[in-house]
C-alpha cells in the first residue's frame, strides 16, 4: 500500500480542532474507593476540519482523493497546518540502529508513522541522508551508532487518520467557492 497524503491546500481559510479519548471505566467499591482501567495504550485522537473557501480544483482534488481512500478504507497521513513539527527531539532507540520519531505535548510522547524534512544528529553532529533510512516514523543507520550516543532529530510529522464517515460533503457557495461539512478525521492504528 503506498503512502496517502491528504492534499494540502494553500490559501484558503481552515478551522481544525482535537480531542482525545482513553475508553477509562471508573468502579467505586462500598468503602468509597475507586478503581480505573482503560484498556487502550494511546488515546482514540479525533480531529475535526472544515475547510471555508476552495476554489473548484480544490474540490476535485479532495473529492479526488477520498474516492481514492474509497471512503473510510483506507487510511491517510494528515498534516496539521500548526501541530507537526519537532526541533532537537531526542528519538527513541527501538532497536540497534532503529531511532522511532515522536511528537510531544506537554511531557505525552507518542510515537508517529511519518516524517518529512528530517535532519538527524549523532551527538550534536549532523549526518548524512546516505547514512540512514526512513521507515515510516523511524530512522534506521546503515551504521548503529556507539553505544551510549544521544541521536536527535527535526522533522516534521503527519497524523495517521482515517474518515470514520465513510466520506465527505461540500457546498457549493458560488462559482470557484466550496466549502467542506466538518470533516471528521479518528486516529488509525
Amino acid at each position: 500500500m503506498s503512502v496517502k497524503i491528504w492534499p494540502v491546500m494553500t490559501g484558503i481559510e481552515m478551522r481544525s480542532s482535537k480531542s482525545q479519548k482513553w475508553n477509562t471505566t471508573m468502579e467505586k467499591s462500598g468503602s468509597g474507593r475507586m478503581r480505573s482501567n482503560t484498556n487502550q495504550l494511546l488515546p482514540l485522537w479525533t480531529i475535526q476540519v472544515k475547510y471555508w473557501k476552495l476554489t473548484d480544483a480544490e474540490y476535485r482534488t479532495i473529492m479526488g482523493f477520498v474516492a481514492l481512500l474509497k471512503g473510510a478504507h483506507e487510511p491517510f497521513f494528515w498534516l496539521d497546518p500548526e501541530d507537526n513539527h519537532e526541533t532537537g527531539m531526542q528519538l527513541l532507540s527501538v532497536g540497534v540502529g532503529t531511532y522511532q520519531c515522536v511528537m510531544k505535548l506537554g511531557n505525552y510522547v507518542e510515537a508517529v508513522d511519518y516524517v518529512d524534512q528530517l535532519m538527524v544528529y549523532v551527538d550534536g553532529v549532523e549526518q548524512s541522508p546516505n547514512d540512514y533510512t526512513v521507515v515510516g516514523g523511524a530512522v534506521v543507520f546503515d551504521e548503529a551508532p556507539a553505544s551510549g550516543s544521544v541521536v536527535t532529530a527535526d522533522y516534521r510529522y503527519y497524523w495517521h487518520v482515517h474518515l470514520p464517515a465513510d466520506g465527505i460533503s461540500m457546498n457549493h457557495v458560488i462559482t470557484d467557492f466550496k466549502q467542506t461539512g466538518t470533516l471528521k478525521f479518528e486516529s488509525w492504528r
